[in-house]
C-alpha cells in the first residue's frame, strides 16, 4: 500500500482518539512509519492528556516531543502549562501557550489571555478573550474555563509577584464596599442604561422593545454556596423595575439560569403582569425551553416552569446578547458578591 494512503488512514484515526490510533498500530504494525509522519503527529488527538496534564510530565515524553515538533496545538498547550506553572519556566511556557493560542485552540486562547492580563499586558490579553465572543454568549468561554480547571488539577500554581503588582496598579472603575454594593450597582445601571436600550445594542432592527419585558440573568460560581439572580423589568417605555435574589447553590450555570427565570416569572405574576416577554443571554436555556427539549437533570425545574407558564395569558422567551443584558448581569453578580466573605 502506498505510503500516502497509509498516512491518510492513520491520520483519520489519529484525529478521532489516541485509543483508535494505538489500536490500529497494534493490529497493523506495518503502519508504524506512517504514524510518525509530521502530518499525523500534528493532528493527533491528545484530549486524554489534557484532562490529566501531569501524566505527560513523567510519561509520554517521547510522544509529546514528537507532537510539539510537528506543531500539535494540544501538545503546545500542555507543554505551556507544564513549563509555566509546574516548572516555573516562564519564557518557554508563554511561548508554547502563544503558539497554541495563535493556532486558534480555544483553551490556549483563554489561558494565555488571562495570563497576559494578569501580567499587566491587556493589549494582548483583552483581544484574545474578546475573540471568544464572551459578551455575546458565555457558553464558549465557560467551556474553556471548565476544561482548563480540569487540565490544571494537581498542577502547582504559584502566585507570581507580577500578578500582585498588576493588581495594585489596576485602578477600580468604581469604589465599592460590601455594605453599599446595592447603591453602587444602581449607579452603574443608571449610567449604562442609555447604551443598552438601543436597537443596535440588541443586535436587531426594532426601534421599540416589545413591552412589557423582563431581562433576566444569573451569576454562578463553582466554589460558592449561593448563586445570584437579577432582573430588569420594563413595564412601559423607560419605566423600569429592578430586582435581585440570592439562592442556595445549584448544580450548574444552566440550573442557575433556569432557577432565575422561574424566580422572575413568579415576580412578574406577583406584580400582576399576566403577560410578559422574558429575555435571557443563556442561549442554551432559551433553545431548551422553546424547543421543549427534555433534560433529565432539569425535570423539577421544567415541571415548575410549565406550572408557572399556565398562569400567563401571554408568554415569550427570547435570546439577547450578553451586552444587551448587562444590567441584569450586574444585579446577579452583586448578590453573589454581597453574600461572599470578604478579606478584611
Amino acid at each position: 500500500m502506498p505510503i500516502f494512503i497509509q498516512i491518510q488512514i492513520i491520520l483519520f484515526l489519529a484525529k478521532d482518539s489516541i485509543e483508535a490510533f494505538h489500536n490500529v498500530l497494534t493490529a497493523f504494525p506495518g503502519l508504524g512509519t506512517a504514524a510518525k509522519s509530521p502530518l499525523v503527529l500534528k493532528h493527533l488527538n491528545l484530549q486524554f492528556l489534557t484532562v490529566q496534564s501531569l501524566s505527560s510530565l513523567n510519561m509520554y515524553q517521547n510522544l509529546m516531543n514528537l507532537c510539539v515538533s510537528a506543531g500539535n496545538l494540544e501538545a503546545h498547550y500542555l507543554r505551556g502549562m507544564q513549563e509555566y506553572f509546574q516548572k516555573e519556566n516562564i519564557a518557554d511556557g508563554l511561548a508554547h501557550l502563544q503558539i497554541a493560542a495563535q493556532g486558534l485552540y480555544d483553551n490556549a486562547i483563554y489561558l494565555y489571555g488571562i495570563i497576559m492580563l494578569s501580567r499587566g499586558d491587556p493589549a494582548i490579553g483583552k483581544p484574545l478573550l474578546d475573540s471568544l465572543e464572551w459578551r455575546e454568549n458565555k457558553a464558549r468561554s465557560d467551556a474553556c474555563w471548565q476544561s482548563i480547571n480540569t487540565s490544571i488539577h494537581g498542577v502547582r500554581v504559584k502566585r507570581f509577584e507580577i500578578y500582585i503588582t498588576t493588581y495594585k496598579a489596576t485602578s477600580p472603575t468604581i469604589n465599592c464596599h460590601r455594605n453599599n454594593i446595592a447603591i453602587r450597582l444602581a449607579q452603574v445601571i443608571q449610567q449604562i442604561a442609555p447604551t443598552t436600550e438601543t436597537s443596535e445594542a440588541r443586535g436587531d432592527d426594532r426601534s421599540k422593545p416589545c413591552l412589557p419585558r423582563c431581562q433576566v440573568d444569573a451569576s454562578w460560581m463553582a466554589n460558592s454556596d449561593v448563586f445570584g439572580g437579577g432582573l430588569v423589568m420594563e413595564t412601559e417605555l423607560e419605566i423600569h423595575l429592578y430586582g435581585s435574589t440570592g439562592k442556595e447553590q445549584v448544580l450548574s450555570p444552566l440550573h442557575a439560569e433556569f432557577s432565575s427565570l422561574l424566580w422572575a416569572m413568579m415576580y412578574s405574576l406577583h406584580l400582576g403582569f399576566m403577560s410578559m416577554n422574558f429575555e435571557s443571554d443563556c442561549l442554551q436555556m432559551v433553545n431548551l425551553i422553546n424547543d421543549e427539549e427534555e433534560w433529565p437533570s432539569l425535570v423539577s425545574e421544567w415541571n415548575e416552569f410549565v406550572h408557572l407558564r399556565s398562569y400567563f395569558t401571554g408568554f415569550s422567551l427570547s435570546y439577547i446578547s450578553r451586552k444587551s443584558n448587562v444590567r441584569a448581569d450586574l444585579l446577579a453578580k452583586g448578590l453573589v458578591l454581597k453574600t461572599e466573605t470578604f478579606p478584611m
